[in-house]
C-alpha cells in the first residue's frame, strides 16, 4: 500500500502505536510534539517534531524500536545536538536536552540542515 509521502498524526493516535511516546506526552517541558507517519512499499518512518518559542526545532526520527535518531536545529538552520540510538534511549536524551535559552543548552555547530527541506526527514546528515 503506498500512502500520500507523509500523513500527520495525532499524539494519541502516535501514543496508542508506540506507547514509549507517552513519554513525550507525561513531560511537562517537553512542550507540543507533531507526529507525521510515512509508509511506502513496506517501510515506514514516523517523525516528531517540537518547535520552541524562539524557533529551535527538536526533530526526532524512527523507523522501529532499534533505529531512531533525533536533531536539535537552530532557527538559522544550525544543527546543534544529534543523537542516535534505540528508540528508547533516544527519547531519554531529547527529553533530557535543555532548552534553547538554557545556559547548558547545546550551541556548538555540527552542521547545517538544507536551507528548504521538503520534510524533517531530508534534515538528517548522512
Amino acid at each position: 500500500m503506498i500512502l500520500p509521502p507523509e500523513q500527520m498524526m495525532s499524539i494519541p493516535e502516535a501514543i496508542s502505536r508506540w506507547p514509549v511516546l507517552r513519554r513525550l506526552a507525561d513531560e511537562a517541558k517537553s512542550g507540543h510534539w507533531s507526529f507525521a507517519y510515512a509508509e511506502q512499499r513496506g517501510a515506514w518512518e514516523c517523525t516528531a517534531l517540537r518547535v520552541h518559542p524562539d524557533s529551535t526545532g527538536d526533530i526526532m526520527r524512527f523507523r522501529s524500536d532499534t533505529d531512531a535518531e533525533a536533531l536539535r536545529v537552530t532557527p538559522n538552520a544550525d544543527i546543534v545536538w544529534k543523537w542516535t540510538g534505540t528508540l528508547a534511549e533516544v527519547l531519554d536524551k531529547i527529553t533530557d536536552l535543555p532548552a534553547p535559552t538554557d545556559p547548558f543548552a547545546p550551541r556548538l555547530v555540527l552542521g547545517r540542515a538544507p536551507a528548504k527541506p521538503l520534510t524533517a526527514r531530508l534534515m538528517w546528515p548522512r
